[in-house]
């Protein structure tokens, strides 16, 4: 999966393109800051199959 596969899904849940990359972002930085991936992916009903672009995208901040 891709960090776009993630924004298409926010974007399937109705968010628009600005709204799903803000969600996104603010997801990575909340990874980043040491709170659980799967908490974090199921608080905005993404499944855990997007772990490890969350984290990866975390490592980015």
């Amino acid at each position: 999966m891709t960090t776009i596969s993630i924004f298409r899904a926010l974007a399937n849940k109705g968010y628009s393109t600005w709204t799903a990359k803000l969600v996104f972002y603010e997801m990575a930085e909340r990874v980043s800051l040491g709170e659980d991936p799967e908490v974090v992916l199921a608080e905005e009903g993404l499944p855990v199959d997007y772990v490890e672009d969350i984290i990866e995208a975390a490592h980015e901040f």
